[in-house]
């Protein structure tokens, strides 16, 4: 391992700031021009940063007479420096160092008491990190060691950007599989989640269609893709498409293509989401969003299993299976003529409830847990302090799931300790519930629950207000009153 300190001593610092025009004259030398071109064919074709580094640190020592070496990485933070790779020992490297270098992309040379070389390795306007060479001995580098580092530290900083970057992709690849293997996604113990992984096993078992309901950011799509995953369907392809994202001209030629030449634009026959799903399954994602015209095209596909691209005359045919879902109350939707109440019993063969956080509260530490280690900025935050994660256990989450994960990457990014603190987090997630405003909506809530009521049962009875006062208990006296306080009329 490899140590940090804030600790600098006072002796004499060489400097010299790391710019294209001094790139360009160490490259004119030619033994550092020889010297680069031994690195550049050792550190050829290595594409992961680990192996690439010690490589590196390996070609460097055979130029430069240091003990010892380390390259230490940026994290989130340009000051967050973690050391990935060091040559012999482990060894305490000054931070004050390698964060100054780092930070004015300045090479530094120090030669007493001891000897430390450090340079920063930038891409373009990137930071990527430091070499950090040191010796117990004074005066053990030279000007020409250092510019020699300085050119290799620019070798080598596109073939480390690109390991890095290839690291990450196989980490969020494994990542993924783990997240598609396990429990459907779902994350938590609490019944509500072990319900929805009960019922996705039921339902993917079918191939009826699937309406799933629930409040925006509740993992509708997540249930999808579980359903998909569990079902005969699994191999072949799930193609979701947005309903709410398509402006309505579009939407239909989305759903089930177009013929080349249909209307201005369309310059090529185009395949729509119904049937590049042939097989799999498709996932209508804001399904109530859907206009008129689009719903009776939607209805059709599913009572005949036929289509026909948008300027086209030929029937298609495919085998989908389709699961919808909606943030809206489809049954209100109905009553305004807004959707189409076939469609609605067409899609809704199954129906399936995503509940929202505020009904699982248990399973916020372990969903804080997750987002922490699945993000790329594990191994920089090592989890959250106790006051934290009580802030967000009682925070409501009206977003629910994805407005916690977006939580947990704001306080991610804004960190500066290993654990995530309370002032890491979202202002709305930390601020004190004001409590006459409370009171004032909770009284609102009343108010406008009794005014319901009250329109209830006089409807009810048909404007006889003896017989509503007997259904809301209270005498007709009262009842009166409280209509000229509402101002209700009678029907």
């Amino acid at each position: 391992m490899c140590y940090l300190s804030a600790a600098m001593s006072d002796s004499p610092v060489k400097t010299l700031r790391v710019d294209r025009y001094v790139l360009a004259e160490i490259g004119s030398s030619k033994s550092i021009a020889d010297a680069l071109e031994q690195v550049g064919a050792s550190i050829q074709g290595i594409r992961n940063t680990e192996p690439l580094l010690a490589r590196l640190l390996e070609q460097i020592f055979e130029f430069i007479p240091a003990e010892r070496g380390a390259v230490l990485l940026a994290g989130v933070h340009p000051q967050h420096l973690e050391p990935a790779v060091f040559r012999r020992s482990p060894f305490e490297v000054k931070l004050e160092i390698p964060a100054s270098a780092l930070r004015d992309r300045t090479a530094i040379l120090v030669n007493a008491p001891h000897s430390i070389l450090c340079v920063p390795v930038w891409l373009f306007d990137s930071r990527l990190g430091v070499i950090y060479l040191d010796s117990v001995r004074a005066n053990a580098f030279t000007a020409q060691n250092l510019n020699l580092l300085i050119a290799i530290a620019g070798q080598a900083a596109a073939p480390l950007d690109y390991t890095r970057h290839i690291d990450s992709l196989q980490v969020e690849n494994q990542q993924l599989l783990e997240y598609a293997d396990v429990d459907h996604g779902l994350v938590g113990d609490s019944p509500a989640i072990a319900d929805m992984r009960v019922l996705i096993n039921k339902v993917a078992a079918s191939d009826s269609s699937v309406l799933i309901l629930g409040e925006m950011g509740t993992g509708k799509e997540l249930v999808a893709r579980g359903i998909h995953r569990n079902s005969r369907r699994s191999q072949g392809p799930f193609m979701a498409i947005n309903c709410a994202a398509i402006p309505e001209t579009l939407i239909e030629s989305e759903l089930f293509g177009h013929e080349r030449g249909a209307f201005s634009g369309a310059v090529a026959l185009k395949k729509g989401k119904v049937e590049e799903a042939n097989g799999g399954t498709l996932f209508l994602d804001e399904v109530g969003e859907l206009k008129k015209p689009t719903q009776a095209a939607l209805l059709r596909f599913l009572q005949e299993r036929e289509f026909q691209r948008v300027g086209g005359t030929r029937t298609l045919r495919t085998d989908v299976r389709v699961v919808a879902a909606t943030n809206r109350n489809l049954n209100e939707s109905m009553d305004r003529g807004d959707f189409r109440g076939d469609l609605y019993y067409r899609l809704n063969v199954v129906e399936f409830r995503t509940p929202s956080l505020r009904e699982m509260r248990q399973d916020i530490p372990r969903l804080v847990e997750h987002f922490i280690q699945t993000r790329r900025h594990v191994g920089v935050v090592k989890g959250i302090s106790p006051e934290a994660l009580e802030r967000m256990v009682r925070y409501d989450w009206p977003g629910n799931v994805r407005q916690l994960q977006n939580a947990v990457d704001h306080a991610l990014v804004i960190h500066n300790s290993e654990f995530i603190q309370v002032k890491d987090l979202p202002v709305v997630v930390t601020k004190e519930p004001d409590v006459e405003a409370t009171e004032s909506s909770l009284e609102s809530d009343v108010r406008l629950t009794r005014k319901a009521s009250i329109e209830r049962a006089i409807q009810e009875t048909r404007g006889n207000l003896k017989a509503a006062a007997v259904i809301l208990g209270i005498s007709t006296r009262h009842l009166r009153r409280l209509m000229q306080e509402r101002n209700l009329k009678m029907p």
